[in-house]
């Protein structure tokens, strides 16, 4: 199993000299990616700052996380990762999701339908990207998208594509298609709730890594691993603020600190954590977000 790496989510861009600024720390660290969410909101428009992040780093992979299949036409948005992975060759990340946040298709005027109508339509746009991605034109004739011959932009080439997934029918559609899966909580409202708590645990990776693993194994692919974090911190005081957050939601420090997605503790205590969850489980990636790049800093330079 290759070394764990990280990726830093954005939450957001900023004035171009405080960007940059950042992006060198976050490459001089030695993080793999950086990544941008996509809402409606005053985030700034994501596949812009993809270019952005590519433009002004020598090595770092720029990506979303996750881009929302419900806001735009698929066909559109292959033709634009394949132009910017053109420009910056094997850097560019596409990172798309079904939608969940009803308030973001408000925004735009656009109904937001049913989740499996939503996964329905997110399918046939994965069939596109692949597609795309392996170089093909787009000709495609399915129930939701129709795109008849449409050629690759002058300037394309390859680009990797992130799919997240709770649900089991969500899982196996990001082991077909994913070059990274991500493994998450379902978050069909946004909040935390008991359910989506007990989705943290260490058994219920264990059950999506697995449905992953299968799935992947039937269409003879192994796709990375990856991990949200939703707690991290690091420091030798970090249990205990850990088990004040953790009692705060009703579960044992030591059940806490088996999640995966919560990385807490001393430097020694995740590097060990990470490195073991890499070589048992093959997870391979893990996100964090931007108050956490320079206090992970010895952990990312452990591996």
């Amino acid at each position: 199993m290759d070394k764990p790496s990280f990726a830093i989510q954005l939450n957001e861009l900023r004035p171009p000299a405080e960007l940059d600024l950042l992006l060198r720390t976050i490459e001089e660290i030695g993080y793999r990616k950086v990544t941008l969410p996509d809402h409606m909101d005053r985030q700034a428009a994501p596949q812009a700052g993809v270019g952005y992040i590519a433009a002004r780093t020598a090595k770092t992979i720029a990506g979303t996380l996750v881009l929302n299949n419900e806001l735009r036409h698929p066909g559109l948005v292959a033709r634009e990762f394949a132009t910017l992975a053109g420009l910056f060759p094997d850097r560019i990340d596409l990172g798309v999701g079904a939608g969940w946040k009803s308030s973001d298709l408000a925004a735009a005027g656009i109904s937001f339908l049913p989740a499996r109508e939503r996964i329905d339509r997110l399918a046939e746009a994965l069939e596109i990207f692949s597609a795309t991605a392996a170089g093909k034109h787009l000709d495609f004739d399915g129930r939701f998208y129709q795109i008849a011959d449409l050629p690759l932009p002058a300037i394309s080439a390859p680009f990797a594509i992130t799919v997240g997934g709770g649900g089991e029918r969500m899982l196996r559609l990001a082991a077909v298609y994913g070059d990274t899966v991500g493994i998450n909580p379902r978050l069909t409202t946004g909040d935390f709730t008991e359910e989506t708590i007990a989705e943290l645990t260490l058994a219920a990776h264990i059950a999506k890594i697995e449905v992953v693993r299968k799935t992947a194994a039937e269409h003879g692919r192994s796709p990375l691993l990856q991990v949200r974090t939703v707690l991290a911190r690091v420091g030798d005081d970090a249990r205990g603020w850990l088990s004040e957050t953790a009692a705060a939601f009703g579960v044992d420090l030591a059940d806490a600190l088996m999640m995966p997605p919560v990385l807490v503790g001393s430097v020694e205590e995740l590097v060990d954590k990470v490195g073991r969850l890499n070589a048992e489980y093959g997870i391979g990636e893990w996100v964090l977000h931007e108050d956490q790049i320079e206090s992970f800093a010895p952990v990312v330079a452990a591996f």
